[in-house]
């Protein structure tokens, strides 16, 4: 039988999980600010520190709130809004993922629209796009390395404090790649077994 690896892009996509909070951070919190602030902010930090995943985590929150949202993920080969993109009624906020891709007037003017309709807008950037601060996210270290492995892969998939460690370094914090790198381990991994026992059932 064949076991997924738990590092498929199936189960780290930032849609399949939730963001892993640090002491003291709870979705709660930041949602509450979110909402107080008319459902506008903005979540910021390096690459593959876990934006996205708090963007998506964050939407469902405000869905279970009642709240109506659309999104839109921009990257390098979309930096722009789709060319059917049209204002819709009743959304309470916009959330586009990768904002800073978008050029500064196209910005202001999906800022300033948003303002027009009573909309929010909420955004993973970067850099600042002068949105009230919902959260700066953080390279990871070790013990974030090891917290998010659990939340994803489950505890049997854990790294040692001494690879966590190893892989916080050599990845920079990057969580993202850290993954990545799980993900073809454990695919070695599994070869290597296939491979023992087939050897195995050949030599009986």
């Amino acid at each position: 039988m064949t076991i997924d690896n738990p590092f498929s892009t199936r189960f780290i996509d930032p849609k399949s999980h939730t963001f892993v909070f640090p002491a003291g951070q709870s979705l709660d919190r930041i949602g509450a600010y979110f909402r107080e602030n008319g459902w506008w902010g903005e979540i910021t930090g390096p690459r593959g520190t876990g934006k996205s995943t708090l963007l998506h985590t964050l939407c469902c929150w405000a869905e279970e709130q009642g709240c109506t949202y659309r999104f839109f993920f921009l990257n390098d080969q979309q930096q722009h809004l789709p060319l059917d993109w049209s204002f819709g009624p009743g959304v309470d906020f916009y959330a586009v993922d990768g904002a800073e891709q978008l050029p500064g007037w196209m910005w202001g003017w999906l800022a300033w629209h948003c303002r027009q309709r009573d909309s929010g807008l909420l955004a993973t950037t970067h850099h600042s796009l002068r949105l009230p601060p919902l959260y700066q996210t953080r390279l990871a270290n070790a013990e974030t390395i090891r917290r998010v492995v659990e939340a994803i892969a489950g505890p049997e998939n854990v790294p040692d404090p001494d690879l966590a460690r190893q892989l916080a370094a050599k990845h920079s914090g990057d969580i993202r790649s850290v993954l990545f790198e799980l993900y073809d381990s454990w695919e070695n991994e599994a070869r290597v077994s296939a491979m023992v026992s087939t050897i195995y059932v050949i030599g009986e």
